[in-house]
């Protein structure tokens, strides 16, 4: 599909300004970025060419308001709404736009969990054909993979890369597993040091190469993970790792002391001093308040990093699975979950193993779960070692969430990955 126009509708907010720059720089388009308050978009305009994030020319980004609808709209080959995460919003703006969009034009929205039928509800059917999901990761300039999801009647003419319509989609549903995983652990090992201590286990190393859960939750925000786990919480309580999905109480009570920013209230900061060095800083659960990030020394990590050095991926992950440590087999269990859970989803979302493999290289960049069980061996490793490490009750809840899917048959059909697991593996944390 070549586009030559887009508008998008939002595009003062961070996400939509980036995501105009990857319109303009990487489709060439024109990009009217509609704005309530057109002061706004030019101050986004601003920022996006000051940003260096994009190759852009200042004359194919055109801010305008929303009294242009009719004119923006009647010019463009796709439409892109990216206003607040939130479906009664969402509804009204397709019910304010819907009467100056021309019938065949693709209208998208950018949700990174809703419901697209729910949202499709507002709109009349000659517009919900055309109408789906266009789900970018943040940042979008760096994270190239994109989810589209259709509602009940997009008339799809083209060959996409499709999910259905389960809540947070694929790649969210996964990645958001771990993350608030992690945030819970975090709670748990709080006298331990909370969330520099979990995030020492969960690094570069283990495959997480635009950063740690517990990083990437602080980068996309309290705000937006909120929505997408109590989304996927409220939303299916069959799901058999429903319980990893529920936000720690101190999580909850940042937002609240922090409503007026998303970036107050981060779970990571980082100082400037008077001399312009620089201090990372790290939310400690237990006292409450931000103390210095710690350096924790963990002996398999340290040797992981030595082999990986040396080209000895393979041995490297053995290391891991050969320590006995509490670290060392708390590391490990949250990695096959990860796994394990991105199997599942990704046969229920996409039909395939592979997808989950596509989604988790090009959108979190972590190490895509058909990879990883290529670096430990292949399936038959990867299935001793979940019914060794992981809580029996899981494979009978996934059973009941997966009707007629058992945890062999599951293995089984695990196909060899087409990703090589040592672009992922880092010796970094």
């Amino acid at each position: 599909m070549k586009l030559n126009t887009v508008t998008v509708i939002g595009a003062n907010g961070l996400m939509a300004r980036n995501i105009s720059g990857v319109f303009a720089s990487e489709a060439g388009a024109k990009v009217y970025m509609m704005c309530r308050q057109t002061e706004k978009g030019l101050k986004a305009k601003d920022s996006l060419l000051a940003s260096g994030k994009f190759e852009l020319d200042p004359e194919k980004l055109v801010v305008v308001g929303y009294d242009d609808m009719e004119r923006c709209f009647a010019e463009s080959d796709l439409i892109f709404e990216s206003i607040k995460e939130d479906v009664a919003l969402k509804q009204e703006m397709n019910k304010k736009i819907a009467p100056f969009i021309p019938e065949g034009t693709m209208l998208c929205t950018g949700t990174s969990s809703l419901s697209i039928d729910l949202l499709a509800e507002t709109l009349p059917d000659s517009l919900k054909k055309t109408y789906c999901g266009m789900h970018f990761f943040n940042p979008p300039y760096a994270m190239v993979g994109v989810e589209l999801i259709p509602n009940a009647m997009t008339d799809m003419k083209r060959k996409c890369v499709i999910v259905k319509n389960i809540p947070a989609f694929l790649a969210n549903r996964i990645g958001h597993l771990p993350i608030t995983e992690c945030l819970q652990l975090a709670e748990k090992y709080k006298d331990r040091g909370g969330l520099d201590y979990i995030e020492s286990l969960t690094g570069r190393f283990m495959g997480k190469g635009i950063g740690s859960p517990v990083q990437t939750a602080n980068f996309v925000g309290a705000f937006v993970m909120l929505a997408v786990i109590d989304n996927i919480y409220e939303s299916c309580p069959n799901d058999f790792m429903r319980e990893d999905f529920k936000a720690p109480d101190y999580y909850h009570t940042l937002l609240k002391r922090f409503l007026v920013n998303k970036e107050d209230g981060a779970l990571f900061k980082t100082e400037i001093g008077a001399d312009g060095s620089k201090v990372e800083l790290v939310y400690d659960i237990a006292a409450d308040s931000y103390r210095r990030k710690r350096k924790y020394e963990h002996a398999f990590v340290n040797k992981m990093f030595e082999l990986y050095n040396e080209g000895k991926y393979e041995q490297a992950m053995q290391t891991l699975i050969d320590d006995e440590s509490e670290d060392a087999r708390l590391c490990l269990e949250l990695q096959l979950k990860y796994v394990l859970y991105a199997l599942v989803k990704s046969i229920e979302a996409a039909g395939t193993y592979e997808a989950a493999d596509d989604l988790m290289s090009t959108t979190y960049r972590w190490i895509p779960p058909l990879s990883f069980i290529d670096c430990i061996g292949g399936k038959d490793a990867f299935s001793k070692l979940c019914k060794e490490r992981l809580d029996k009750g899981i494979f009978e809840r996934m059973k009941a969430d997966a009707p007629g899917l058992s945890f062999d048959e599951l293995v089984a059909g695990i196909p060899a990955s087409k990703y090589d697991y040592r672009e992922f593996l880092k010796a970094k944390y």
